[in-house]
């Protein structure tokens, strides 16, 4: 039968976590798949495992034995140049899976196709194993199919073959990984692709296994990596729309912010709202902008009758965005608010008072913008008719 997934799953020594895994995947994966093994010049102990995995599952398992470790990336490229199936997961050796944690990633990029990239929900940081295995079943799981992201993580990574078709592999220059999956994600999504993590797909994460094990990976390949990401794709951006009405020019720049979200500006949006308006049910403001996204951010305020607590109103919300300016310190300019995008005269007039509290700039509108210059051109040649 072909299989509809190729699973590759990198090794490098750590049987102690490659075995479990590879266990978890044979229990819990109920559609037709192969397991391919790229081993990156394992020890002996981690390559008679894989002798005796392909030996009790022939239709299942096939590796792949490099005498050296070449780098996760290349790794990772290896496999996907032997595969051949509808949809290839890239799993890391660290991970552990549950039933049904391939099956839910599958329906939602069979949702929409332009889903190129799919995560499982991970566990919590610090969070046990058996702690992660008592509290999740994922099958049974109430709530939301997905929820699109910025980017999506390399641990266990779902493809499209119609995304691998029109972008190729990973980029090879980033060596032993990090930041890669990033790099990936950025280039998925202005060929038109968009980025989601499966709600009730659920996978365990014990995260960096092999990366500690990479002579100065922190010091020195991690910093040249991010210092390349930076390079090609800048800082990260993050800009805060003000919002007093919620009519037809309003809900439109709601799907523009959308839309730049998925091209990884982080969104901050602020409404003062009367108490009638629809945009007050959370449910509602996500219907309006299409989409629920993990970088559209949401803040809403009731507004008040009389004209002057309206008016205080609104000063404390231009006081309170001022402050949320700051970012944190010391996490350079990714981490703070750039620019200020506000429609209505009387709070622009505000924040431009409070300028010398925030330093940020202050516009009237998107296309006023210089910070998210580069993806509203992006989104413009993808989504023309959001931006018309």
């Amino acid at each position: 039968m072909m299989p509809q997934c190729d699973l590759i799953l990198v090794t490098w020594n750590h049987l102690e976590y490659t075995r479990p895994c590879v266990e978890s995947v044979l229990r819990h994966t109920g559609v037709p798949y192969r397991l391919l093994i790229v081993d990156n010049g394992s020890a002996a102990d981690t390559l008679a495992f894989l002798d005796g995995m392909e030996r009790t599952q022939p239709d299942r398992v096939v590796s792949v034995r490099n005498p050296e470790n070449l780098g996760w990336v290349k790794a990772v490229n290896e496999g996907l140049r032997r595969s051949q199936a509808p949809y290839v997961c890239l799993l890391n050796n660290d991970v552990v899976v549950t039933p049904g944690w391939l099956e839910r990633m599958i329906e939602v990029a069979q949702a929409d196709p332009r889903i190129g990239l799919v995560n499982p929900t991970y566990n919590g940081r610090g969070e046990p194993l058996e702690a992660f295995r008592r509290r999740v079943n994922p099958m049974s799981q109430p709530g939301r199919d997905y929820l699109e992201v910025n980017e999506c993580n390399g641990a266990c990574l779902l493809i499209r073959r119609a995304l691998l078709e029109a972008i190729g592999g990973l980029d090879e220059a980033y060596g032993s990984g990090g930041l890669d999956d990033a790099d990936y994600s950025r280039r998925a999504q202005v060929a038109g692709f968009r980025c989601a993590r499966a709600s009730r797909a659920r996978v365990f994460h014990w995260e960096n296994v092999s990366c500690n094990s990479v002579p100065h990976y922190w010091t020195e390949t991690r910093r040249r990596n991010e210092a390349l990401f930076v390079q090609r794709w800048g800082e990260r951006t993050q800009v805060a729309v003000v919002l007093s009405g919620d009519g037809e020019h309003a809900r439109r720049l709601m799907r523009q912010c959308v839309a730049l979200g998925r091209l990884g500006v982080r969104v901050h949006l602020w409404a003062l709202l009367a108490e009638r308006s629809p945009l007050r049910d959370p449910a509602e403001r996500w219907r309006m902008a299409l989409v629920e996204h993990n970088n559209f951010k949401w803040v809403v305020w009731r507004s008040p009758k009389p004209p002057l607590l309206r008016g205080l109103a609104m000063i404390g919300l231009c006081l309170v965005a001022a402050l949320k300016a700051f970012g944190r310190r010391g996490k350079g300019p990714g981490h703070r608010i750039q620019t200020f995008i506000v429609p209505a005269a009387g709070p622009r007039a505000g924040l431009r008072w409070l300028q010398w509290l925030h330093g940020s700039r202050v516009v009237p509108g998107i296309e006023r913008c210089q910070a998210v210059a580069r993806e509203r051109g992006w989104s413009q040649a993808l989504e023309p008719e959001l931006w018309l």
